[in-house]
């Protein structure tokens, strides 16, 4: 009995490479079929800042949320904080509903900013930088000047206009952790493309042929023409 005519059972699936000697249908299974492994999958945190903000002179809001050195200084003060890499925090930075209510009736001299963030940890993550550790301290976060510290701290590194910028960090809080649906990222290289070394070594015996030839294969095709 071949391993292509053996149906693997549920949870396993067909080897790959040579087909084992001596496939029988009693050792088909074992010999010709592994268990699948589940691809790995990424976990995110979802989270929320609100701050308020004392712009410097001359700076609006609009300026504020705009800056890009803000967004890029918020970002890495939050992955700072949580003990992440940066490239794993997204941010978005909004008005904050409570501001905008506040300032139809009068010039407010702190800005109130929310910050929605999201954490994406890598498969196989664990220890300080896990899903699970990230979460918890979502949830249980109540520094909230460790939080001001990490903000300002990012801010200023990152900013010109907007260094001076003083936070007051009013809450912190965990709003959702997810697993991806999405498996990692297949390797770029591709069956399909040539091989460069192959190629390279082609293109160098095609220009060490002996001018003798060439000039006897142009000979031949000035022949032909005539």
């Amino acid at each position: 009995m071949a391993c292509p005519k053996h149906t693997c059972s549920a949870g396993t699936t067909k080897k790959s490479g040579a087909e084992p000697a001596g496939v029988t249908s009693s050792t088909a299974q074992v010999q010709c079929c592994e268990t699948k492994t589940a691809p790995a999958k990424a976990k995110t945190v979802s989270g929320s800042i609100k701050f308020a903000v004392a712009l410097p002179s001359g700076t609006n809001i609009s300026q504020f949320l705009a800056d890009t050195g803000v967004k890029t200084g918020v970002q890495k003060g939050i992955a700072q904080k949580l003990g992440v890499d940066a490239s794993w925090v997204t941010v978005k930075l909004s008005v904050d509903a409570s501001n905008r209510r506040l300032a139809q009736s009068r010039q407010l001299a702190e800005q109130k900013i929310k910050v929605d963030f999201t954490v994406t940890i890598p498969p196989g993550t664990t220890g300080v930088k896990s899903a699970a550790t990230i979460e918890t301290a979502l949830k249980g976060t109540a520094d909230t000047s460790s939080w001001k510290q990490a903000l300002e701290t990012g801010i200023k590194a990152e900013d010109g206009a907007f260094k001076t910028a003083a936070v007051t960090v009013s809450a912190v809080g965990h709003v959702t952790t997810t697993t991806t649906t999405k498996a990692p990222a297949a390797s770029t290289s591709k069956a399909a493309t040539s091989d460069p070394v192959a190629s390279a070594s082609a293109n160098n015996a095609r220009d060490s042929l002996p001018r003798a030839v060439v000039v006897a294969m142009a000979g031949v095709v000035a022949c032909v023409g005539v």
